[in-house]
């Protein structure tokens, strides 16, 4: 009797087929994104493709470009795999759409001025940029000459649901492993 070989599939959680088809959107190229993603998590070319394709509603086009006055930044934890990353987004309220999308090993005033001078490339450098009011946003909109707001509390909730919904982050409550510890812990995966 022959053995019966299982195939166990294993899924690519949603930020990253949301960065790969970005990373495509961004090169043209859906080998080269499959190289860039490959340091993360090894998918085919093709993959890539297919995500950009039924993705392509979330990435401006060029009307974007010209029409972007006001956008939403925000920047949130996420852990793929082991590894914690930050995710910074933009996103253009008016038009309902995520100009860009970066992530980083950290959240610092470097990494908000790498994502807010690619925001500016792609834009213009006529934008209104509105941010939670962390420092490092402050610091690098002074730098690079750009319009500086917060947003308010209202606003701060829907770029976070924005992010949840869009994006597709989900938090899990965990039991923590510990004999000790009976505490439950959220992640974002």
């Amino acid at each position: 009797m022959s053995k019966v070989v299982r195939f166990i599939r294993e899924r690519t959680p949603f930020i990253l087929i949301v960065y790969g088809a970005y990373i495509y959107f961004r090169s043209y190229s859906s080998r080269a994104a499959s190289d860039i993603l490959s340091f993360i998590i090894c998918r085919s070319h093709t993959s890539i493709l297919s995500w950009f394709r039924s993705l392509c509603f979330l990435f401006p086009d060029e009307c974007i470009r010209r029409n972007a006055r006001v956008l939403l930044v925000d920047d949130t934890r996420i852990k793929i795999g082991s590894r914690e990353r930050v995710l910074y987004i933009a996103f253009e309220p008016y038009l309902r759409r995520i100009v860009c999308m970066m992530t980083f090993d950290v959240a610092n005033i470097l990494t908000s001025m790498v994502f807010i001078k690619k925001i500016r490339a792609i834009c213009s450098s006529k934008i209104i940029i509105l941010t939670d009011g962390a420092p490092y946003y402050r610091a690098s909109c002074r730098i690079l000459n750009l319009i500086h707001g917060v947003y308010s509390l209202e606003i701060r909730n829907l770029i976070e649901r924005i992010i949840q919904l869009r994006i597709g982050l989900n938090y899990s409550i965990t039991t923590c492993i510990k004999d000790e510890c009976d505490e439950e812990h959220a992640e974002i995966f």
